[in-house]
């Protein structure tokens, strides 16, 4: 984990476990807690235990603790020396004692019944961190379980196998006094300085000779109550993260490896599709692969195959309820549709030959996947920098041919065209002939099941949606960039089409424009050699660039004045994607090792290693 916050660092053992955006949530209610339950009372019985060489300085002692830099005094300025004496100034070394094991101890019980269900369960952990802290500033031993648990099963701290234990720990009872009185006979007998303390709901207020810290649920927050059994109540609030964080606290807050499947290896680029939660790429063999991108590692799912039609090149690829292929035969686009089990479902008819009705051909890169668009009209944004557009007349025109990037957000199709050195940004209105459904009326040609696809009457012609943002008819223009540099795309979740681009300008700076209610810009450098693939934000919502270090092998992220280390392949990278839709990016490094990873989670949530095979 990079570097925590300054008031979290005493915590870093503990906030580990957790991904750093779950640690960083959760260690907000750390300082609040430790000020409210104060520090362990010191002990009893301090100087009966045996010494152990000292323990910082005081004010108090014999003299033969005395500093040597106090008797020096006395021999130089006896006067001073005496003034000091009188006035309780001098400094003496501290004794420390090593107190026998186990003599102070600190058993701490959960209520896992009805009442705690739910967000009360994340003040339990957080209380068992701060709580941990605690007893280790006092030399104490920190031991925990759950009340309604067979007495005796006691943990002791947080690691990833206490955490697993406290996510099951689930019971429709409620704690009862005798659960407490199995606890404490399993526990043993307490001495002056130990600490029994019960974490529950204010049920939990019957229990007596208890340290208690009683939490509810609050409009969004929890209130905690702390009665310690000697001393003042205290209250504190604690505000709640996201329902999506607390969900991920509750369910799957570890910080977990992400376990390695086969792959047969990507021959093709990287596209993420399906609005971000599918990843796809090409083999060697002609098949097409999509993977699922898990939420958390370890809940990855199979990976489909698809086949393109016999004798045709794929063009590009996307996503309507099942896989879109556009391909290329004999000079003429086709557009086939998939169901989810990988059936052909349905093929578009524009397959006229080029010259008759086609007049300017598609251009096509092998090996390179463009992205075929649905929103709703259909797009085509080849290898070759070609848009296509499909029109109701079963032909298609090229609408642009110097599109160098191309996505979809929220319903809208982004174009970035360049040319010399200018970048023009545009949302592409609403084509006619929009409503298009699967399967489509129309009788069957070529091949029987398949059937024609048709469009629908043409609608009117909708607007730009950037006129009110002071650019022209929808169009953003980006003037001193590169005319050869890659333009690269990223996800910004508080943008307006939640979409950032990157385009690199002559002075080696990188120009990034984010999609918001005002048009937002930033330029920055990133370092020498670095190769930039994509763009993200920080966590204090600055924009920043995802880029590979000249070591190829380490990718981060750069915010000008910042450079954050995410993650360190164990070889060069040879292919790097990221996802437009979401905070994730996708790299394949020379020993075949293609992974997901996530930049919400701070980790990588799917990993691959390709195998050659060319199925």
């Amino acid at each position: 984990m990079s570097e925590l916050p300054q008031p979290l660092q005493r915590w870093t053992q503990a906030l580990a476990l957790f991904p750093r955006h779950l640690a960083l949530e959760l260690g907000a209610w750390f300082p609040r807690l430790l000020a409210a339950l104060g520090p362990m009372r010191a002990r009893a019985a301090e100087g009966s235990d045996e010494p152990d060489g000292f323990d910082g300085l005081s004010r108090r002692g014999p003299y033969e603790r005395l500093l040597t830099t106090e008797w020096a005094l006395a021999d130089e300025h006896p006067d001073e020396f005496l003034r000091r004496a009188t006035s309780g100034e001098h400094t003496f070394f501290q004794l420390a004692f090593r107190a026998p094991a186990g003599k102070r101890r600190c058993l701490v019980l959960l209520d896992s019944g009805p009442s705690q269900l739910g967000t009360p369960r994340l003040a339990h952990l957080a209380a068992l961190a701060v709580l941990e802290r605690r007893a280790a500033d006092a030399r104490s031993e920190l031991l925990w379980g759950v009340l309604q648990q067979p007495p005796g099963r006691f943990l002791t701290g947080l690691n990833p196998s206490a955490v697993e234990h406290w996510v099951r720990a689930r019971t429709p009872h409620e704690p009862t006094p005798e659960d407490l009185a199995g606890w404490r006979d399993a526990f043993g007998r307490t001495g002056p300085d130990d600490e029994v303390w019960v974490l529950g709901s204010s049920r939990a207020a019957r229990f007596e000779d208890t340290n208690l810290l009683l939490v509810r649920e609050a409009p969004g927050a929890l209130a905690l109550e702390v009665k310690p059994r000697t001393g003042a109540r205290r209250e504190v609030l604690l505000p709640l993260p996201s329902d999506e964080v607390c969900t991920q606290l509750i369910r799957d807050p570890l910080k977990r490896e992400a376990p390695i499947d086969r792959l047969a290896g990507p021959s093709t680029n990287l596209l993420f599709v399906a609005g971000g939660s599918r990843l796809l790429y090409g083999t060697a063999g002609g098949s097409l692969v999509t993977h699922i991108i898990p939420g958390a590692p370890g809940f990855a799912s199979a990976p489909m195959w698809w086949s393109p039609p016999k004798d045709e090149q794929v063009v590009a690829a996307g996503w309507d309820k099942g896989l879109l292929l556009v391909t290329l035969r004999a000079g003429a686009l086709r557009v086939n549709w998939f169901n989810k089990r990988g059936g052909l479902r349905g093929q578009g008819a524009w397959h006229l030959p080029i010259g008759e009705t086609v007049r300017d051909p598609v251009s096509h890169v092998p090996s390179v996947l463009g992205a075929c668009v649905h929103v709703p009209a259909w797009h085509v944004a080849t290898s070759g920098g070609q848009l296509a557009v499909f029109q109701p007349d079963r032909t298609y025109r090229v609408a642009k041919r110097n599109v160098v990037a191309v996505g979809v957000h929220k319903g809208h199709l982004l174009t970035v065209e360049r040319t010399n050195g200018e970048a023009h940004l545009e949302l592409v209105p609403t084509a006619p002939g929009a409503a298009v459904k699967f399967p489509a009326p129309g009788r069957a040609v070529e091949q029987r099941g398949v059937k024609v696809q048709l469009f629908h009457p043409a609608k009117e012609r909708v607007l730009g949606v950037f006129q009110d943002l002071a650019a022209d008819s929808g169009r953003i223009t980006v003037r001193g960039v590169m005319p050869t540099a890659p333009v690269v795309f990223g996800y910004d979740n508080a943008g307006t089409k939640n979409v950032a681009v990157g385009l690199q300008l002559p002075d080696g700076r990188w120009r990034v424009v984010r999609l918001r209610d005002n048009v937002d810009c930033a330029d920055i450098a990133v370092p020498e050699k670095a190769s930039v693939y994509g763009v993200a934000n920080l966590e204090n919502d600055q924009p920043a660039l995802l880029a590979v270090a000249s070591d190829g092998c380490t990718i981060g992220l750069y915010g000008g004045k910042t450079a954050t280390k995410i993650v360190r392949a164990a070889s060069r990278i040879v292919r790097l994607t990221v996802s437009p839709f979401t905070s994730h990016f996708a790299y394949e490094d020379e020993g075949g090792l293609l992974c997901v990873y996530s930049l919400r989670r701070s980790q990588v949530v799917l990993r691959l290693l390709s195998m050659g095979g060319k199925r």
